[in-house]
């Protein structure tokens, strides 16, 4: 099964002007892991297995910061380059 969700993208009904680009666009009506009953499943998964894997990562031994973390201004770590001994 293929779901394309890139066109509900462009419903007129949950859009003013669906097809200008327009980044400070409301995201209540974002389609691309759905919502209520139509909620993606792998969303859930994904909650668990990226962070998961993050900490895999960081309790190895022989994983070491090459720097410290990067928030290039915002409020979220945008890089964080590491070294592999």
């Amino acid at each position: 099964m293929l779901a394309i969700t890139q066109s509900t993208m462009f419903d007129d009904y949950a859009y003013d002007n669906p097809e200008q680009f327009i980044p400070d666009r409301n995201a209540y009506h974002h389609f691309n892991f759905g919502f209520a009953s139509h909620d993606c499943l792998g969303k859930f998964i994904g909650m668990v297995m990226i962070p998961e894997m993050v900490k895999q990562v960081l309790i190895r031994k022989d994983i070491g910061s090459a720097e410290k973390i990067d928030y290039k201004g915002g409020p979220f770590p945008e890089s964080y380059p590491l070294t592999w001994k």
